[in-house]
């Protein structure tokens, strides 16, 4: 929720383009608590399910870069980006690694630095991009 409270909806121009945070929704808190499983892998699902192109953020949690990879492993997943750039957790330098190991299309912030400040100036800093070059 961090991240998407900082990206800047100006520059999703109107070709349909949304921020969407899962994290913080009831049905997630309640999902997670009956799977035994992170806020941030049920997320992750929901995200994924939402149909077309998605550039996925994440800013603070490793267990969402591993659901991606896991989910990976038995779905395309052509449609996605993950721009991953959690900081300093016990995890995170493994699972960056692991998702720069991995076919799916990404970003990363190598080793223990990023965070969501600096995950929010990445996205903005890649739609901004794309509004002034909007033939690619």
């Amino acid at each position: 929720m961090l991240v998407a409270g900082d990206i800047d909806e100006s520059l999703l121009g109107a070709n349909g383009a949304r921020i969407l945070c899962y994290i913080d929704e009831p049905e997630v808190v309640l999902l997670a608590e009956q799977r035994h499983v992170t806020r941030a892998e049920v997320a992750v699902d929901m995200g994924l399910a939402v149909p077309g192109p998605k550039l996925m953020v994440v800013g603070s949690a490793p267990a969402a870069i591993n659901r991606m990879i896991n989910r990976r492993q038995h779905e395309p997943m052509s449609d996605v980006c993950v721009l991953a750039a959690p900081s300093g957790f016990a995890s995170v330098i493994q699972m960056k690694e692991r998702l720069l190991d991995s076919d799916l299309t990404s970003i990363i912030v190598r080793g223990k630095k990023g965070g969501v400040g600096l995950t929010a100036a990445l996205t903005n800093a890649i739609l901004r991009h794309i509004a002034q070059n909007p033939q690619g």
